[in-house]
């Protein structure tokens, strides 16, 4: 048997998924994700860092924390932005 799963990120839902007469209409199963927080972006950036082991930016997190501030209110909490 083989199983296999596709993960995808789309900002909205287009045409070739929920139109009837598309070819991928009712093919995915679609979860929608809320927006990530400022705090949720700035916790998961921090635990990427420490499971890469990556001291440098965990000793400067605090001098980039504006710039994660600037990209989490241009991508909007955006999940693959």
């Amino acid at each position: 048997m083989i199983f296999f799963s596709v993960v995808a990120s789309a900002p909205m839902i287009f045409p070739d998924i929920s139109e009837h007469d598309e070819p991928f209409y009712n093919f995915f199963q679609i979860h929608h994700l809320s927006e990530f927080s400022l705090e949720e972006i700035k916790d998961l950036i921090r635990k990427i860092a420490e499971f890469e082991n990556n001291k440098d930016f965990l000793a400067d997190f605090k001098k980039i924390e504006p710039k994660i501030h600037g990209l989490a209110h241009l991508t909007g909490g955006v999940h693959g932005l």
